[in-house]
């Protein structure tokens, strides 16, 4: 039973092993979905705001109308925000923001700073803003290609992770079928164990059974065959004790009857030759004596005392 327990806890652990990679490999999928989407939505929102803050400065610088403030520092101000989210690895609501290593933290930097210089060549309106343009650009085309790098490696270690994940799947698959094809195994050798008990036992039941209805009838002969168990020690010592107090019985009742025939002579008769007759006759008769005699202590003369023989059967 225990060995049986001891397989069902491995079976269990197996499938429980078996269903935390299934479940790693389904996040590992998904997450490599949602990384790729979020990565997409990073790289658009960069080129989206530098493309709009550079378009609307062109438009300025053409003539027409446009708020600085709004449609050209502030896209510019989102890409310092996103750059200072990099560096300091902060979260940005809306925006998925992964963390870079120490080189990466110094192009976001970088960035960042080349976002502060344009932003204040914009609001001075000074000469250098075009080149301060491509300053963000190159930093921000860094950036980006250093941000795809990472994702290309961690995609690749997830899927990486994924087969290995599949592959163990597979095997804590096999064995667990393994493990169920055995403990079948062994529940039919069990029932047939379990059978042959069963038979042992019924035929163990019948033979206490014969033994028990022997005693009842008064058959202290009996034996019980084969048997060596607490039970049927128990009622062999039963039997022993029957067997005992039936011989005591026996025995009383044979001395009483004998008794009772001795003392029916000593009433009935008042001659002492006869009576010895009587005596010795029923005596050797009742123990089942070839011959007996009785002799008594004959005191008549006190100064010679002597054995005599006063009848013989």
């Amino acid at each position: 039973m225990k060995a049986f327990s001891k397989k069902v806890w491995v079976l269990c652990a197996l499938l429980l092993v078996a269903v935390g990679l299934a479940v790693g490999v389904i996040w590992s999928w998904l997450s490599v979905e949602d990384r790729e989407k979020n990565v997409t939505a990073f790289t658009t929102t960069i080129d989206r705001l530098l493309s709009s803050s550079k378009l609307k400065y062109a438009d300025s610088q053409s003539g027409l109308a446009v708020d600085l403030e709004r449609e050209v520092v502030q896209p510019v101000k989102e890409l310092q925000e996103i750059a200072s989210a990099l560096a300091e690895g902060e979260a940005m609501d809306g925006l998925y923001v992964a963390k870079l290593d120490a080189q990466g933290q110094i192009l976001a930097k970088t960035a960042m700073m080349d976002a502060l210089r344009l932003t204040e060549a914009v609001q001075s309106q000074s000469d250098q803003v075009e080149s301060q343009f491509l300053a963000l650009e190159n930093s921000f085309k860094q950036l980006k290609q250093l941000y795809l790098s990472h994702h290309q490696q961690a995609v690749a270690t997830r899927r990486l992770l994924s087969w290995v994940s599949l592959a163990l799947l597979a095997s804590v698959s096999l064995v667990v079928v393994f493990v169920i094809m055995q403990q079948q195994k062994e529940n039919e050798l069990q029932k047939v164990k379990m059978e042959a008990t069963t038979k042992s036992e019924e035929e163990r039941v019948a033979r206490l059974k014969h033994f028990i209805e022997a005693m009842a009838a008064g058959k202290y002969d009996e034996q019980v065959q084969n048997e060596s168990d607490e039970l049927s020690e128990t009622l062999v010592s039963m039997r022993d004790k029957l067997k005992h107090n039936a011989e005591e019985e026996q025995r009383r009742s044979w001395s009483n009857t004998g008794l009772a025939k001795i003392g029916e002579i000593l009433r009935d008769t008042t001659q002492s030759t006869v009576l010895y007759d009587s005596i010795i006759k029923i005596l050797v008769k009742y123990t089942g004596s070839t011959q007996g005699g009785l002799i008594i202590l004959n005191d008549a003369d006190t100064q010679h005392h002597h054995l005599e023989l006063v009848a013989y059967y």
